[in-house]
């Protein structure tokens, strides 16, 4: 991959942060297309995260608000073949790999070869999106699943994050610390993010957390 940009969670109306947008306005300058990998098996929650509601700026407003000149956006989803997806994969130069369920999104995702589809590519996640992008992937209980447990993401970066991340929040602090003793987490809270270009060297944007052995570094 040629970049990896792990972000926590951008603001639904308002978009990335002064520093991300800053940032991917430099990077993303000569990127004509950009193709969208849902995670959800509901239709209209995918189309209205792509294309945005009164509610949210979705995919397209968010990047639409950068200075940049993508002309071309594409959404993925169970409903597109893998020839489809492999086709439109080929042809975009960003891959999004979109917030909401990460397990829904990692069907979708386990239907391709993702290491050789995304090289090349500049590769940005939100909230699930990142979350599956490591080799081993974290998942902090809520409403939806109410256990924490590790799982396997598709590989493609060695960080662990925790996206919306509170550091404030004592009970999260402490969870993370229990898990820690088996992988290293990154809590990550939303304006954050975190960067890896082809050399493998790590930048961060903003405030982070890393939880290892118990303690927070």
């Amino acid at each position: 991959v040629y970049m990896i940009v792990m972000l926590s969670g951008p603001d639904k109306r308002i978009g990335f942060s002064k520093d991300v947008k800053k940032f991917l306005n430099k990077e993303l300058k000569n990127c004509n297309s950009l193709v969208a990998i849902a995670a959800s098996d509901c239709a209209k929650k995918n189309d209205d995260y792509f294309n945005g509601t009164d509610m949210a700026l979705g995919v397209k407003g968010m990047f639409n608000q950068l200075d940049v000149n993508i002309k071309e956006y594409y959404l993925l989803d169970y409903r597109n073949s893998l020839d489809e997806m492999i086709d439109i994969i080929n042809k975009s130069d960003i891959i999004h790999l979109m917030g909401g369920d990460p397990f829904k999104q990692l069907e979708v995702l386990r239907k391709i070869d993702c290491k050789k589809l995304f090289k090349n590519k500049i590769l940005i996640g939100v909230s699930a999106g990142s979350m599956n992008m490591a080799i081993k992937g974290y998942y902090s209980s809520d409403k939806d699943y109410p256990k924490t447990w590790f799982y396997n993401g598709i590989g493609l970066v060695d960080i662990t994050i925790d996206p919306h991340f509170d550091i404030n929040n004592l009970e999260w602090v402490n969870e993370n610390k229990k898990y820690s003793y088996i992988h290293e987490i990154v809590g990550l809270p939303n304006e954050s993010a975190i960067i890896i270009d082809d050399n493998n060297s790590i930048n961060y944007i903003g405030e982070y957390y890393v939880f290892c052995d118990g303690e927070i570094k």
